[in-house]
């Protein structure tokens, strides 16, 4: 058995990569989601699943919106009983730092935020929007507490495109496709330059609401991986820029000569925001399934790239998996009519905690 599990994160993403025979299931977990992600969600998405074994535990990259619910999970399994058995076990937590400069990063950036909080309220609720990085190693300490091993994959270092990083895990054909080592340390020169920007903001006290709640420089160190089994392949992209993974996917030679590749599923970059992605990504990187977590927090998923999506594919039968339906949704349908158009829509139905897309 070869599927997604696509687990309600609200604004986030939450997915479960379940593979091996029925009788004796094990699963990758894609982020974690929010803090509204775990309980009950998260959690009733495992038990449903019947595994006992994660074999790895991967943080795309480190917002909010994608680590809070791992760290859930994480405490959830420390703080049970002393002796009690744990009903999961995780063999690998991959996650991606700024090694060699996070010191430098996490330690200014604790300081930043400890100022926000003496100024006001509202910039201490900004500057939450902005803990991920610190979440990350949050995140670290309890997988020690658990003995998990940190990177056991790649000796302890990031993840990153490279031919020594395509692993087989159990039946799994795994291929770290971004982010690049020049990607890793742009972004930790970005990293520094905002933080010497924001920290003379705070000085003066002129630090605004907007800027600090503009978290898109931790999403160009998305994890991006090519995942296949039984013939299938699916594409799991974190919050990635859609040129950033264009240029990854060219330098690994996955791209045909017209540049394209085909995917039996795409997880839409960035919860399907028009900032992350162009017609021409979508032109490129073809699917025959569309996933996208969102639930219409910050526009998400835009109108503008499911129209992309369709349009794209116009002629060729392809589904849009949703995890929640949004006004961009409707008018989609309004604007594009399914039937017309050729492709399907399936929404998690409110009551469900997932949605599943199998692919074989």
């Amino acid at each position: 058995m070869f599927m997604l599990r696509v687990v309600e994160a609200q604004e986030g993403d939450c997915l479960l990569v379940r593979h091996g025979p029925p009788e004796s299931p094990r699963a990758l977990l894609c982020d974690g989601g929010t803090s509204k992600t775990f309980d009950p969600h998260l959690l009733a998405a495992l038990e449903a699943m019947g595994t006992s074994i994660l074999d790895a535990v991967i943080l795309s990259h480190t917002d909010n919106d994608h680590v809070l619910g791992l760290l859930d999970l994480f405490a959830w399994l420390r703080d049970r009983p002393q002796g009690d058995r744990l009903p999961l076990r995780i063999e690998d937590l991959w996650i991606n730092e700024f090694d060699g400069g996070r010191g430098r990063i996490e330690g200014r950036l604790a300081s930043l935020l400890e100022g926000l909080a003496a100024q006001s309220r509202s910039m201490a609720a900004a500057a939450a929007s902005l803990s991920g990085i610190r979440e990350g190693h949050r995140l670290r300490v309890l997988a020690v507490q658990l003995n998990v091993p940190v990177n056991g994959r790649t000796g302890g270092k990031p993840f990153l495109a490279s031919s020594a990083h395509r692993f087989s895990v159990q039946g799994l054909a795994v291929r770290v496709v971004g982010p690049t080592r020049a990607n890793l340390d742009a972004l930790e020169e970005q990293w520094l330059a905002w933080l010497e920007k924001q920290e003379a903001r705070v000085a003066k006290g002129e630090l605004d609401l907007a800027a600090m709640s503009d978290r898109s420089v931790p999403n160009l160190s998305s994890m991006q991986l090519l995942v296949e089994a039984e013939g299938k392949a699916m594409l799991l992209t974190g919050d990635s820029r859609g040129d950033h993974l264009l240029q990854a996917l060219e330098e690994a030679g996955l791209l045909a000569r017209d540049g394209s590749l085909e995917v039996d599923l795409l997880k839409v970059p960035h919860h399907g925001s028009d900032r992350n992605a162009t017609r021409r990504f979508f032109e490129r990187v073809k699917a025959r399934t569309y996933v996208i977590s969102a639930n219409g927090k910050h526009g998400n998923p835009d109108l503008s790239v499911l129209q992309w999506i369709v349009e794209s594919r116009a002629g060729d039968h392809i589904t849009l998996v949703l995890t929640n339906r949004t006004p961009s949704v409707d008018r989609l349908e309004q604007a594009f009519p399914p039937v017309r158009h050729g492709y399907s829509l399936r929404i998690r139905p409110p009551a469900e905690n997932f949605v599943d897309v199998e692919l074989s």
